[in-house]
């Protein structure tokens, strides 16, 4: 598959109330690639999923661009965006509770999302709907397709949100956080099943998290979402091996790791509050490298590696010493 096929997101803005929480947020999902979107809540990662979708609030503006494969998503009319959703981008949300209608039971949920993007008979959604529910891993899913949302498990919902969101095969699946509130191994039963489907399906993949350890053992590539601005991106093991920012830094070093004695350290401060924004660096109210320089003016993405950027003109300071 070619990468055209895949998303493109460019110089993207989201403002809400006249404030902005999204801006010139730039990256690329190439086609079957799974991409990371990690940061601090509030930090526009939501925000730029809901984006993609066109489901943001009344009275909200967006401007740049964001195109599937040829197809440019903020041309696009509300009546063509709705065919849109479900057919070539699949959603998975946080709280698979609230996703699914509590009064409708899951067969006849999954099978309204078929019918509404293929010409089918009911027997014939019904069989697609079963066959989802298998495909993510749903024992007895004919007799389950019976049952309503509260009848299962935490973990079983968020498959049961999955196979919705897979029910018409999409290009694309956007999983915000999908894994809150899920205990460990349940987790993980949830992150190798989205694996397996990515690969399976051919389908590209746009992963939210605040969990480092979960975009790094899914994701090729990472973007760094800081109060609504892109600081850092680039392949996942690069960026979490040698971050070339300080907030990436700042993360990772307040990220607990397995057998590791090393204490842990806090991120001093909060971040900057929408429309409330610093005129230089956003991080320079928390950053240890500060200097006058960085807080004069905005600070452009800039080239630090190979395929690897980063918001940041203090970047070389973090490279260690042995490979200055």
């Amino acid at each position: 598959m070619r990468e055209s096929e895949g998303l493109r997101v460019d110089r993207l803005t989201v403002g809400i109330a006249g404030r902005e929480i999204v801006r010139d947020v730039s990256f690329v999902v190439g086609a079957s690639e799974a991409y990371g979107l990690v940061g601090e809540s509030g930090s526009g990662k939501s925000m730029t999923c809901r984006a993609i979708l066109g489901l943001l609030p009344p009275g909200s503006s967006t401007s740049g661009q964001i195109l599937l494969g040829q197809t440019s998503l903020l041309e696009l009319s509300p009546r063509r965006l709705r065919r849109l959703r479900g057919s070539a981008v699949g959603m998975v949300f946080q709280d698979p509770m609230a996703a699914l209608n509590p009064v409708l039971r899951v067969g006849p949920a999954i099978s309204q999302v078929i019918r509404s993007h293929a010409d089918v008979t009911r027997t014939e959604a019904r069989a697609g709907a079963i066959g989802a529910m298998k495909r993510v891993g749903i024992r007895d899913a004919e007799r389950r397709a019976r049952n309503y949302p509260h009848q299962f498990s935490g973990g079983m919902r968020q498959r049961i949100v999955i196979a919705m969101a897979l029910a018409a095969r999409p290009r694309l699946l956007l999983a915000d956080e999908p894994t809150t509130a899920l205990d460990v191994i349940v987790q993980a039963g949830i992150l190798r099943l989205l694996d397996s489907l990515r690969r399976d399906e051919a389908m590209s993949l746009l992963l939210v998290s605040h969990d480092l350890s979960i975009i790094a053992g899914m994701c090729e590539r990472v973007g760094v979402m800081y109060a609504g601005e892109l600081v850092e991106e680039g392949p996942t093991s690069e960026v979490l091996s040698r971050p070339r920012h300080p907030y990436t830094k700042a993360l990772i070093d307040s990220h607990p790791e397995d057998g590791s004695s090393r204490r842990l350290r806090s991120i001093a401060g909060s971040p900057p509050e929408p429309g409330r924004l610093p005129t230089g660096c956003v991080f320079s109210s928390r950053c240890e490298l500060v200097t006058d320089k960085c807080r004069a003016a905005p600070i452009e993405f800039l080239h630090v590696d190979v395929d690897h950027h980063a918001r940041c003109i203090r970047s070389e300071l973090l490279v260690p010493a042995a490979e200055a």
